[in-house]
């Protein structure tokens, strides 16, 4: 969530606009260049970013990079909800409940 919000540079956090918003691997490498160059205190400020967050956000980002890399995944789709939504998500759209 809170690559989504430096993304969209919001100054406070929007779950509504958090949820879904899609940061191509481009786009996210992108965002890691430039989080990941900038002194601690000024990342603090950056519009979108959770200030508690800042210390560990590059280390974040780089390793959905490189899950994203593994997984030959162009898209990074933000949810403000939990794992256990997003499992519930893909089991209701599952057509064949059960199956592998």
């Amino acid at each position: 969530t809170t690559l989504a919000s430096v993304d969209l540079r919001l100054p406070e956090f929007s779950a509504s606009l958090v949820q879904g918003h899609v940061i191509s691997f481009d786009r996210l490498k992108s965002i890691y260049e430039r989080i990941s160059a900038l002194p601690l205190l000024e990342r603090r400020r950056l519009p979108g970013m959770d200030p508690n967050r800042a210390d560990t956000l590059p280390c974040g980002c780089l390793i959905l990079l490189e899950i994203m890399a593994c997984c030959r995944s162009r898209n990074m789709y933000a949810s403000h909800v939990d794992l256990m939504y997003g499992y519930a998500l893909s089991r209701a759209m599952d057509k064949s409940p059960g199956s592998r």
